[in-house]
């Protein structure tokens, strides 16, 4: 009898944690002003024959949250460090950029008018994953059409598949696969990989990422790369 009392009890241990493992999520941002989010990044690209690595760190600081879920924040990146074959620096520290986003997750907004860099904002929308319209769960797919209104930039046409519920050091993730491409232009831009999403705020925990044909505003010609950037605050 207590075996199986206790066969019971396990049994119904695990439905409970099956069963919260798979409650839909809507992904959504839960930010307050004052919130503090810091990442470290890597990157690299090759840039005319010569492979560059890129290491640092970012915080993003909640600057505003208005009532129909969107928000602002400030972007700043410290200890930049480039890296080719003949040596390393360190980069100088720039001033915080301004961003605002919608409730949906995608950036409606990008520097203050004059510094808007279309380069950026095309890579924002290729590494965005949009709020799904319902609740999703592990299993589910979306797609979406991402859009910026501003100088330059495309629309990018997106899929999403919710692939697992990962832990990603603090944090309860839900790991989203992401392939996106840029829908219009001569060369257009793609990205490929995973963002795992926190569930208990809609930042992103980590992002592991392949950009083809990535724009920047220093190449004359589109550039390969892969980014991995990691929550650590």
């Amino acid at each position: 009898m207590r075996t199986r009392v206790l066969s019971i009890a396990v049994g119904a241990l695990t439905t409970l944690a099956l069963a919260g493992q798979t409650s839909p999520s809507t992904l959504s941002h839960v930010a307050k002003v004052g919130d503090e989010i810091n990442y470290k990044f890597e990157a690299k690209l090759e840039v005319q024959g010569v492979v560059i690595e890129l290491s640092g760190k970012t915080m993003q600081k909640v600057t505003k949250v208005n009532e129909d879920g969107t928000w602002s924040y400030q972007s700043s990146d410290s200890g930049v460090k480039v890296k080719t074959e003949d040596g390393e620096q360190e980069l100088e520290e720039g001033a915080p950029t301004k961003v605002e986003m919608g409730s949906d997750r995608v950036i409606t907004k990008y520097g203050d008018g004059g510094d808007e860099d279309a380069s950026s904002i095309r890579l924002m929308l290729l590494e965005t994953v949009k709020k799904p319209e319902k609740p999703i769960q592990v299993g589910d797919k979306w797609s979406a059409t991402l859009t910026y209104k501003g100088k330059e930039t495309v629309p990018v046409k997106a899929q999403y598949e919710a692939i697992a519920l990962e832990k990603i050091g603090e944090w309860e993730t839900m790991k989203v696969k992401v392939e996106a491409s840029e829908a219009e232009g001569e060369v257009k831009a793609s990205s490929s990989g995973f963002v795992w999403i926190t569930l208990a705020d809609g930042f992103s925990a980590k992002e592991e990422l392949k950009i083809s044909k990535a724009p920047f505003a220093f190449s004359p010609d589109p550039i390969d790369m892969s980014i991995l950037i990691t929550r650590v605050k």
